[in-house]
């Protein structure tokens, strides 16, 4: 069933909300990271980032496995605010851990409609873009799950 979208509907428009769709662009030095977004129609924008506890695991998980069971994951997520830098756009730049990796991403809240609330987030940016082995491609290579 076709439904015509009218002007003085409470709901967003079609193309509206096409047109909302968040443009992010991720940058990467040898120090730091930067996610730089631009948003419209926002009610909040957060960040959120975690570090490592160790060299070992580049795992952000909340749970991980231990044996035939799991446990808890001693990562803490931090949430932040994040304003406006110039109207529709915010960044959020971190360093680089001293040991381990962080990663870190941005989270968008749209306002509530009739459906309730809309998030969105970017893509999560690890730092530094290095991992705790070796890259595998040879034949005799097998995979393990973390």
């Amino acid at each position: 069933m076709l439904v015509r979208w009218k002007k003085n509907q409470s709901s967003i428009h079609p193309l509206e909300a096409f047109l909302e769709v968040l443009m992010c662009q991720i940058s990467l030095t040898n120090t730091s990271g930067t996610i730089s977004l631009t948003a419209y129609n926002t009610h909040r924008v957060y960040s959120y980032h975690a570090g490592t506890v160790d060299n070992t695991r580049r795992d952000f998980r909340m749970k991980r496995a231990a044996g035939n069971s799991s446990q808890d994951n001693p990562v803490k997520w931090i949430q932040t605010d994040i304003k406006e830098v110039k109207r529709n756009v915010y960044v959020k730049e971190m360093t680089f851990p001293g040991k381990g990796w962080r990663g870190f991403f941005i989270e968008v809240v749209r306002p509530e409609n009739a459906l309730g609330p809309f998030m969105e987030t970017t893509e999560m940016l690890i730092m530094p873009d290095t991992y705790p082995c070796d890259f595998c491609h040879a034949d005799g290579c097998r995979g393990t799950i973390v």
